[in-house]
């Protein structure tokens, strides 16, 4: 039976077992269904020839009148006991004159025929038996509706039994695949709070059997160390890069410092503070860099008060938002405290700020808190619906911003999102191409 994928594997099983116990059900309600009719067909076959037995044996010897065949008392009592079981009898002579025959009944019988036949008597129909014995024919008859109607009911209480074992089956086939599904409900959860980056946490496959759950923990567990050797790698080439991009750094950082100690023009003057500002930002790419590759899930943390917080380092982003004719605002309406380190608080925050103020042109930017949420929006360049799935991509930038002095390297947003992350923390991004941008931070 094919099912739809999105239901539940336990269900899938119950209804797997509960199709399979029905259809075994049904051909075993089908099996005694039929064996009941034959069974009942075989009595009923029996009653009929045991009655013409007995009549046929009390008919010893035949009192012949000027009117026909008179038959003795026994037989008649024989008759009499016969029809009170609902039978019906008829005895004819070798002329076809009726000797016995049911008095409420009207009807014209075969007379030739022998042995099981069926004929109608009216609206309903009768099974009859019939033999000769002494040149007499003795007919014996009985309602087949009888036995119908037990089919009938029986018919109706196999359909109950086959929907109540039906439903049973189900409610027992969803408790049983629920139990045996528990081990990989537990492995899923040991494996979504698996750390990748710490190595001191037991295995996986510890905590299950030697069966086909401990097979797929141990797969999980294979898995997880080849990710953590990945993770290893490429650490350690970013910490050898930025050993080796360093050193040269430093070597032409110290031979600027030597070279201005020496009398150089004014056009020399400005070539080396080019060169100055290109080491600041190739060595402000390298700590980003490094940043992003490390682990920040266990850095010390405290209770902090946001509102404060802010308070503190909203002021530092006031010269930058005056050069550019920006109004910076700041509104608390709430206090309310996180547990975190304060460098996560000011990578976030400081990297938000900055970008509202470098996407704004003579507007404002508004900082606000509100619950436990801290909201930055700016009024002016705003974002397209494309530029909004790639913002936290490491070293994208969106098309108005490349040309800009100010532009960073298109990593902030990638801090922010992995500080964010590792905290628990909550982000959400409205922008509206020309009217503005607003993050939310939900701390």
């Amino acid at each position: 039976m094919i099912l739809p994928k999105n239901i539940p594997i336990k269900i899938r099983l119950a209804l797997q077992f509960t199709l399979f116990l029905a259809a075994i059900i049904g051909i075993l309600s089908t099996v005694i269904y039929y064996l009941f009719i034959q069974n009942s067909q075989q009595n009923i076959e029996n009653i009929v020839r045991v009655e013409y037995e007995s009549i046929k044996n009390s008919i010893d010897i035949l009192n012949y009148t000027d009117e026909g065949v008179e038959l003795k008392e026994q037989t008649l009592e024989k008759i009499d006991q016969a029809t009170n079981l609902g039978l019906l009898i008829f005895i004819f002579d070798g002329s076809g004159n009726t000797i016995a025959s049911p008095t409420s009944i009207d009807a014209k019988i075969p007379k030739d025929k022998t042995g099981h036949f069926y004929a109608s008597i009216g609206e309903q129909d009768y099974q009859f038996y019939s033999g000769n014995y002494k040149n007499l024919s003795i007919i014996i008859g009985t309602n087949e509706q009888v036995p119908e109607k037990n089919a009938r009911d029986l018919k109706y209480i196999l359909f109950f039994i086959w929907i109540i074992s039906s439903i049973l089956s189900f409610g027992i086939g969803y408790i049983f695949s629920s139990r045996a599904l528990q081990p990989i409900k537990r492995l899923i959860e040991e494996v979504h709070s698996v750390d990748i980056l710490r190595t001191d946490e037991p295995s996986i496959r510890s905590s299950h059997n030697a069966d086909e759950i401990g097979m797929l923990a141990e797969a999980f567990d294979g898995f997880i160390a080849r990710i953590r050797e990945t993770f290893d790698r490429e650490k350690e080439f970013s910490q050898d890069a930025s050993h080796e991009l360093r050193t040269p750094l430093m070597v032409i950082r110290t031979s600027l410092e030597l070279l201005e100690n020496k009398e150089v023009t004014k056009y020399q003057q400005e070539k080396i503070a080019m060169m100055y500002e290109a080491i600041e930002k190739m060595e402000y790419l390298i700590d980003e860099l490094l940043f992003l590759d490390r682990d920040i899930g266990y850095e010390e943390k405290s209770e902090i008060e946001i509102s404060e917080f802010l308070n503190s380092l909203i002021p530092s982003f006031h010269s930058l938002a005056e050069k550019r004719w920006i109004q910076l605002f700041y509104e608390a309406k709430n206090k309310f405290t996180v547990q975190t380190n304060p460098f996560f608080l000011d990578r976030v925050f400081g990297n938000l700020i900055k970008n509202a103020i470098f996407y704004t042109d003579h507007w404002n930017v508004v900082v606000k808190i509100e619950g436990n949420t801290v909201t930055i929006e700016d009024t002016w360049v705003g974002m397209k619906e494309n530029e909004l799935q790639n913002i936290w991509k490491r070293f994208y930038r969106i098309e108005k911003s490349r040309n800009r002095e100010q532009g960073g390297f298109g990593l902030g947003l990638a801090i922010v999102k992995k500080i964010i992350d590792s905290q628990g923390w909550e982000i959400q991004v409205d922008s509206h191409p020309w009217k503005g941008t607003r993050f939310t931070v939900r701390l």
